[in-house]
């Protein structure tokens, strides 16, 4: 079975992303709720330039709900993150290079 390389650096990050993860956060630092607050406050008008307006209600159902279940189902909240970043994991690369 022949593999591009392209799909192969696909499944290397996922990998990595799945190892990142399972186990403890790479760094050790955890975001206070202020820090959280802070950075969404800055970062908050830029996001809302790129997200289209028909995305909007749908962006915000998406954190509602992943902030219900990071207090009610926290399985279920791990699971819905780690789907998202892998899901997007191209779509965050073109942005990143992007910038």
């Amino acid at each position: 079975m022949r593999v591009s390389k392209t799909r192969l650096r696909q499944i290397i990050k996922e990998e990595i992303l799945r190892e990142q993860t399972e186990g403890e956060p790479v760094t050790n630092e955890k975001v206070t709720a202020t820090e959280f607050v802070a950075a969404m406050k800055g970062d908050l008008t830029q996001i809302m330039k790129v997200v289209p307006d028909g995305f909007n209600d749908e962006l915000m159902n998406a954190f509602r709900a992943l902030v219900a279940a990071s207090k009610y189902d926290q399985a279920a909240f791990k699971t819905s993150v780690k789907f998202v970043l892998a899901k997007t994991m191209n779509a965050v690369e073109k942005s990143e290079s992007a910038s």
